[in-house]
């Protein structure tokens, strides 16, 4: 959802900010926004990460529109594959 979110918000014009949990996932998305788009990676489990985020966004910007949060995991399978934990 994040995902897709971030390339519609640029599309339309936006600019976008976009946190991604692996720096690995960094240059992907990047590559397929404009210019306008910064992206980051963010693991709020990491005080390091959550000071440079706010950093980025103070930099980049005056006004927050909007937060989009995107934390999930999602599995497939059979039901009596899976973990109820």
């Amino acid at each position: 959802i994040g995902y897709a979110l971030a390339l519609e918000l640029d599309r339309e014009g936006f600019d976008v900010l976009a946190s991604v949990l692996r720096p690995e996932s960094v240059l992907p998305l990047q590559r397929k926004l404009s210019s306008r788009a910064s992206v980051f990676t963010l693991d709020i489990t990491k005080p390091n990460d959550m000071t440079n985020a706010y950093q980025l966004v103070t930099d980049r910007t005056d006004w927050l529109y909007g937060l989009v949060n995107n934390a999930g995991l999602i599995t497939h399978g059979c039901i009596d594959w899976m973990s109820m934990v």
